[in-house]
């Protein structure tokens, strides 16, 4: 029996992706790109997550959600880097459920998409 044309297209074979790498965090420190989405925790206090650098993660999404309303969640930029094509060093998360989705243009910028 012939297959379908579009299973061809569509490549169906392949496994479907199962999630996302997950990350929680109440501490500061560095993210990488194995953290897609980090979920943080800022209970005991601000928590800064540097980026890793964007040059060497290019396409690369990751997402950082506020899990509680206490404190802040900072986000920074790693080296040179920017947060969009300004000369945005970091962005805050205030408030409990907070996110925001970046991803790297490959050079020295992480788009802020979220």
């Amino acid at each position: 029996m012939p297959r379908p044309l579009f299973s061809q297209l569509l490549n169906l074979k392949l496994p479907l992706r199962q999630g996302y790498n997950l990350m929680l965090t109440s501490a500061t420190g560095t993210l990488t790109s194995v953290n897609e989405v980090t979920i943080a925790d800022s209970t005991a206090g601000t928590i800064t997550l540097t980026l890793p650098a964007a040059n060497l993660n290019a396409g690369r999404q990751l997402i950082v959600v506020k899990s509680v309303a206490a404190n802040n969640v900072v986000v920074q930029r790693a080296g040179a880097d920017t947060i969009g094509y300004g000369a945005t060093t970091s962005l805050t998360l205030a408030a409990q459920n907070d996110k925001t989705l970046l991803i790297s243009d490959g050079g020295s910028v992480w788009l802020r998409i979220i």
